[in-house]
């Protein structure tokens, strides 16, 4: 929970950022160490719970942030080909 209390703070502060410095500290930093904790405590959570088939959980695991950059990124153009992107 730390971890994704710490993702989030990074974002948020990250998206109020005026100066890199200061971005390189909130998405780099914060949101990086939030992450590593969440990516680390999922690995921990499948060998506790999965005994018999573990290599195949453990490649579910890694393989969705592969598949998910594969279907959002067209997912994405789509959305930005239909609705456009507004700057304020």
């Amino acid at each position: 929970m730390i971890g994704t209390v710490c993702s989030v703070v990074g974002l948020v502060s990250a998206s109020f950022a005026k100066s890199i410095i200061v971005y390189y500290f909130t998405y780099g930093l914060m949101f990086g160490f939030g992450a590593s904790c969440v990516r680390t405590s999922s690995f921990l959570v499948v060998a506790k719970y999965f005994h018999k088939r573990r290599p195949f959980a453990t490649g579910i695991l890694t393989s969705g942030n592969g598949i998910g950059l594969f279907v959002l990124a067209p997912l994405t153009q789509a959305l930005l080909d239909n609705f456009g992107l507004d700057t304020l």
